[in-house]
């Protein structure tokens, strides 16, 4: 016998901006988003956001986890993990939890990392004993002098 869904339990359902239709303002989404078109403004998501390489967001973006694989121009604050797939062009400041780049991604600007709950009040701490943390020396020799 098939199980009964409650209504309080409902699948989770993902907002589609399709390729070509453009959103003016603020958009704020209570569950995940999929963005094959473009926002211009700002992009609130309560759940994941996933922008594909046709979607585009020239404004602010603000959601738990993210997956960008599109361009965007301006802030974006992930409170989870937030992965930069190879055709993702990003222009603006990063900030996020955890930050997964693939080969080929595009990043121009800052990114800071930290707790969730720092991402948001602006105050972005180290993980626990990473606060002396150096760079990563280049051993490829491809950097210039």
């Amino acid at each position: 016998m098939p199980k009964r869904v409650e209504s309080n339990q409902l699948p989770s359902q993902v907002n589609i901006i399709a390729k070509g239709t453009v959103i003016d303002g603020t958009l704020n989404a209570g569950s995940d988003i999929r963005i094959n078109g473009s926002v211009l403004g700002q992009l609130q998501v309560a759940g994941r956001t996933v922008i594909s390489d046709s979607g585009t967001i020239k404004g602010s973006l603000l959601a738990e986890e993210a997956m960008i694989s599109g361009a965007v121009e301006g802030d974006i604050i992930v409170k989870q993990k937030l992965l930069l797939g190879s055709s993702a062009r990003i222009r603006g400041t990063i900030k996020t939890a955890r930050l997964v780049v693939e080969e080929g991604a595009m990043l121009n600007g800052e990114c800071r990392m930290g707790k969730p709950e720092d991402l948001l009040k602006g105050k972005v701490t180290p993980p626990k004993g990473e606060e002396n943390a150096k760079p990563v020396a280049d051993t490829t020799g491809s950097a210039a002098a």
